[in-house]
């Protein structure tokens, strides 16, 4: 297990609730992650891992993403 994945392990109900809350919406306003990355001024590999619970967003990045 990574460090990265030991931080955040205690919060992996919170990271899965909000990389599923991305997904549903960039999927219901049909945007493709580049298109997400695009707009928000972020990596792809970010949207990516934000919506696959592999990373923490920051407060800050969270809402560049916000639809």
């Amino acid at each position: 297990m990574s460090n990265l994945e030991t931080r955040y392990n205690s919060n992996r109900k919170l990271l899965k609730a909000l990389g599923n809350v991305l997904f549903k919406q960039r999927v219901s306003l049909d945007l493709t992650q580049e298109a997400v990355a695009k707009k928000s001024g972020l990596s792809w590999r970010y949207i990516q891992q934000v919506e696959s619970a592999r990373y923490a967003s920051e407060t800050e990045r969270i809402k560049s993403v916000s639809f």
